[in-house]
């Protein structure tokens, strides 16, 4: 064993040889694919814990004999994905399991996931991390997975800090209004709208504060429409972005009690944006008396 292959073999030995092991039905086989184990090792370089403690769950996924059929096409795919192939492994194949039902659809999905990788770049990791299995709903077809992969890699890469907050926050607070891609092409446009006017400094926060709230969820459990309030959420926040925050937490409390009506509509809609620019905030105590009295109160 040359001193490069000793040195990545180290590095397998440290992080996930315990987890390889489990692939292999003797001692004998795993000395037999040793070198294969290298080279992907190789090949993950940072992601190679991960890759290793995740590649055993194939084994009932696939079944054992067909795992190792497809073993030439694990080893290519851990090399075409490079450093995100354990995130690949452990988040990606898990969310596209049900398209695979050949050799030939572990390839042609698997080389989707890779695309996908590689066009995240730096994002990459969050994006499987989190926001494909987010979408799996909506995945059914290699073109959904390519569609839907195309649209978290936009949203990552126009969020300050690689979609993090957006699908550790944003996602989990919409959740009740993706439905199917009809949905999901509404929001991801709003949704992006949003992302473009916040900075690494208020992203956290301010997403955070929407799935807090959960006041989509509240208004769709009172037959209302999720989709209408964020938009209009968004283009509030989007016209007063220094008062952004401070304006949604008066108008959260003011849909939640009662004080903005579940249809909002366009007067509706009105009546508030005049509100918010005569009082530079949304006071829902205030905008009771508002409704009631007009500018006047």
């Amino acid at each position: 064993m040359s001193k490069a292959a000793g040195e990545d073999a180290l590095n397998l030995l440290s992080v996930g040889l315990r987890y390889a092991k489990q692939i292999f039905s003797s001692d004998k086989e795993f000395k037999q694919y040793w070198p294969d184990l290298v080279v992907m090792t190789q090949a993950a370089g940072i992601s190679a814990n991960k890759l290793f403690v995740v590649l055993p769950g194939l084994i009932p996924m696939l079944t054992k004999k067909v795992f190792k059929q497809y073993w030439p096409d694990i080893i290519a795919l851990v090399k075409a994905a490079g450093e995100s192939a354990g995130w690949l492994f452990a988040y990606g194949l898990p969310v596209v399991k049900d398209l695979i039902k050949s050799q030939d659809d572990f390839k042609k999905v698997g080389t989707d996931l890779v695309e996908i990788a590689n066009s995240a770049g730096k994002c990459g990791e969050i994006l499987f991390t989190y926001g494909l299995p987010a979408m799996k709903n909506l995945i059914r077809s290699r073109e959904d997975l390519r569609r839907i992969g195309s649209d978290l890699v936009a949203i990552s890469k126009a969020s300050s800090d690689n979609g993090h907050d957006f699908y550790n926050y944003g996602l989990p607070a919409l959740k009740t209004i993706i439905t199917d891609q009809d949905s999901w092409d509404k929001v991801k446009v709003i949704m992006k709208k949003l992302i473009n006017r916040l900075t690494e400094y208020n992203s956290r926060r301010v997403l955070k504060l929407l799935k807090d709230e959960d006041v989509i969820r509240y208004v769709v459990d009172h037959k209302g429409d999720g989709i209408k309030h964020l938009e209009f959420y968004v283009d509030v926040f989007v016209q007063n972005p220094r008062m952004g925050f401070q304006i949604w937490e008066g108008l959260f409390t003011a849909v939640k009690d009662g004080l903005v009506s579940l249809k909002l509509g366009i007067i509706e809609q009105e009546k508030i944006r005049s509100f918010i620019a005569a009082t530079k905030g949304m006071n829902p105590h205030l905008y009771k008396i508002w409704k009631k009295k007009g500018q006047k109160a």
